[in-house]
């Protein structure tokens, strides 16, 4: 009987995902027009020339190549250096016992387990999944910026710690040179300068940024400039981040003609979903554990996502158990993501389609905190063409109100004078810990406050004084404990 229920319970899901293929393609431009464009009509290759952050930091650049020809891991698997599936709770015999026993004799405590057991399978199968392409996400730029203390200067100067289109160091963009281990290599470098400007003692927080889809490297740092640029403002100084950036190809035919590009906007969201997961349980977990979160390092660590960005900086947080050389580190204090393109469901343990990823955030020590708008239709379009409840918009909303348990929901006030943001009482409990979404239409509905002052629609308004003003509110409140 049981089985009988799961078999039309699973039947009942296929044909709810089963939109046929003109229909999501139609969703995806709706989804598109709600969405942002990049700046750049350029090659992602042809970016490694591109320069401009204005704070002290880095820009990491990834790329995706040819596992081949990069001499990267083989189809279908991870590097096993680096990283590895999760350990099953419980072990072969123990499980085998339960699934013998007949179901009325099954406690509670079986059950219990048998559902952790197939949740770890699950998300084994699809951290699997992400290794099962010819291509695979590398690191191929990371350039260092600085402001010169020889000379007064307002200007920030770079220098490439690693160059995958300039191997030689020759300045001649165009030899391009890709090998996965290289990236790597890269990432020990930074790994001693990182260490080194901690050592300057002149900054405030380490920030880790990511953004999300059809986003290029130009349009990135543009982004990462005025966000930064608003944050220190609000601050009043008090905001003096060292930056890690993330840059990676966010999109399909980016740089083609019009058509293609629109195009190969349309039908990539599926493809850089997975890859910004992929690169949140590998590249970026190991990143932020390995780097960032060094025990050593005297400073809060907050790391802040943008839709797809925040998709991949929030496996990334939940994929520690994915790395192999595991280590002791430090909190990360903050994690903010700013209209998420994720489901609500990876932190609910009834979750049956991607194995509750997240669901151990109570047990985790930063404060995660979630922007929604029911104005974001780019979120509530990904409802409909994916059946998840994207946290960003009004369907992940809706779940969270369903489950008081696991998320708290806090209405943002809007910016008036004579009206101050809420209190870090207010905003973080210190007890029952919980996900905080805040319900932030009082900002996020579209209108000014976009790159070069152009009008942005709700899913990318999140550049302006008020958004700086909630941010700055949650990195002081967090940061103080």
């Amino acid at each position: 009987m049981n089985r009988a229920h799961d078999s039309e319970s699973n039947s009942s899901k296929r044909q709810r995902r089963s939109l046929n293929t003109v229909g999501r393609c139609l969703l995806l431009v709706l989804a598109t027009a709600m969405g942002g464009c990049a700046l750049s009509d350029r090659p992602y290759r042809q970016l490694a020339l591109s320069r401009g952050l204005r704070h002290d930091g880095w820009i990491i650049g990834l790329e995706q190549a040819d596992r081949e020809e990069s001499s990267a891991p083989d189809r279908g698997t991870h590097d096993p250096s680096r990283f590895k599936p999760e350990r099953l709770p419980w072990d072969a015999a123990t499980i085998r016992a339960i699934r013998a026993k007949a179901g009325y004799a099954r406690t509670r405590e079986d059950e219990k387990r048998l559902e952790e057991q197939e949740a770890t399978r699950l998300r084994n199968r699809i951290f699997a999944d992400y290794a099962d392409t010819d291509k695979i996400s590398l690191v191929t730029q990371v350039y260092e910026s600085f402001k010169p203390t020889a000379i007064d200067t307002s200007r920030y100067a770079t220098v490439d710690i690693f160059n995958a289109h300039d191997p030689d160091g020759s300045g001649v963009i165009g030899k391009t040179q890709f090998h996965y281990a290289d990236g790597f290599r890269a990432l020990e470098v930074f790994r001693r300068r990182f260490k080194q400007k901690l050592a300057e003692e002149k900054h405030t927080h380490v920030v880790l940024l990511a953004l999300g889809w059809h986003v290029d490297q130009v349009e990135a740092i543009h982004t990462y400039n005025l966000m930064l640029h608003r944050l220190s403002e609000e601050s009043d100084g008090d905001f003096r981040p060292l930056v890690v950036g993330i840059t990676w190809p966010s999109a399909w035919l980016q740089g083609l003609i019009q058509p293609l590009d629109l195009i190969g906007h349309i039908f990539s969201y599926f493809d850089k979903a997975k890859d910004a997961d992929a690169i949140g349980s590998t590249i970026a977990a190991h990143l932020l554990y390995d780097i960032l979160l060094d025990e050593e390092n005297p400073l809060p660590v907050v790391a802040i996502g943008h839709s797809m960005g925040a998709r991949m900086l929030s496996r990334a947080y939940f994929s520690a158990r994915n790395l192999v050389n595991a280590k002791p580190h430090k909190k990360l204090s903050l994690l903010i993501c700013l209209q998420g393109a994720f489901s609500a469901n990876r932190f609910l343990k009834e979750d049956p389609d991607e194995g509750h990823p997240y669901d151990r955030f109570a047990a985790k020590r930063a404060e995660i905190v979630l922007t929604t708008s029911t104005f974001d239709l780019a979120n509530a379009a990904a409802r409909i063409l994916t059946t998840f409840p994207n946290v960003g918009g009004q369907y992940g909303l809706k779940v969270a109100r369903e489950h008081p348990e696991t998320f708290r929901i806090l209405h943002w006030p809007a910016s008036r004078a004579g009206v101050s943001p809420p209190s870090a009482e207010e905003i973080f409990s210190r007890v029952n810990k919980r996900v905080l979404m805040i319900d932030a239409e009082t900002i996020v509905n579209g209108g000014t406050g976009g790159l070069q002052g152009k009008d942005v629609r709700p899913h990318n308004d999140f550049l302006d004084a008020e958004m700086a003003q909630l941010m700055w509110t949650l990195i002081k409140s967090a940061c103080a404990n």
